[in-house]
């Protein structure tokens, strides 16, 4: 559980993403309410692999895309992503992809 509240994976839930709670709260698959109280608390250790995934991918493109491009970065559907955005993989469940295209794309 420790690792789970690390600065890293609050941020990875924080609505401050530029992608903000509704897109990110349908992404977790939460309610409004819940998803404010993962803001304070970290999210539950069920949820830890798919918390560390999207934080690895933003870490990734924190460093390599402007910030304030980076939500439509993980809008936009590219060939390369099978004509899928990196968020819509992201909200079927696979954070995993999500990692493993940018981490090719953006090396």
């Amino acid at each position: 559980m420790l690792a789970l509240r690390s600065d890293c994976s609050r941020r990875a839930i924080h609505s401050g993403d530029g992608l903000g709670s509704s897109l990110s709260r349908l992404m977790f698959g939460v309610s409004r309410q819940a998803f404010s109280r993962r803001q304070k608390t970290g999210p539950p250790a069920a949820r830890a692999a798919t918390v560390a995934d999207l934080a690895a991918a933003t870490d990734l493109l924190d460093r390599c895309v402007e910030r304030e491009r980076i939500p439509a970065v993980v809008r936009r559907s590219a060939d390369y992503f099978g004509d899928q955005s990196l968020l819509e993989i992201a909200e079927r469940g696979n954070t995993r992809a999500v990692v493993d295209h940018v981490a090719i794309v953006w090396r």
